[in-house]
């Protein structure tokens, strides 16, 4: 937060932690009004809706208050639940981008790249 590169949040039961999701500047400068989000929810949670919830969250709050202009989800390929999440909450998928990361298992991935505008999320 203090480096203005991440703005994280936690998601929270109480004390316990479910996940964590937040503002990103992988994309350029705050001023382009241009942020990732980035989730991750807790395996033992997954599959129950919270991951689509605090997106809704995410981009009501980011297209209000932050201002953003632009917002961006990424995904790998495989990961079918977080694309089922981006895509119920309206945003549309942009781009594949072909073997552009490594896994964790040190095997190339694809990357989906969802986007949303604010114009978008008004005219919902």
């Amino acid at each position: 937060y203090l480096a203005g590169t991440n703005y994280t949040l936690g998601i929270w039961d109480g004390d316990f932690l479910l996940g964590g999701t937040g503002f990103h500047l992988r994309c350029g400068p705050i001023e382009w009004k241009v942020a990732e989000i980035g989730m991750w929810i807790r395996a033992s949670r997954s599959g129950e809706g919270l991951g689509s919830r605090a997106l809704a969250a995410m981009l009501e709050w980011g297209f209000g208050e932050w201002g953003w202009e632009r917002l961006v989800w990424k995904c790998d390929t495989k990961n079918e639940a977080s694309a089922r999440v981006a895509e119920k909450n309206g945003m549309v998928r942009e781009v594949t981008h072909r073997s552009d990361a490594v896994g964790v298992d040190g095997t190339r991935r694809d990357t989906h790249l969802y986007m949303m505008l604010r114009d978008e999320y008004r005219a919902r």
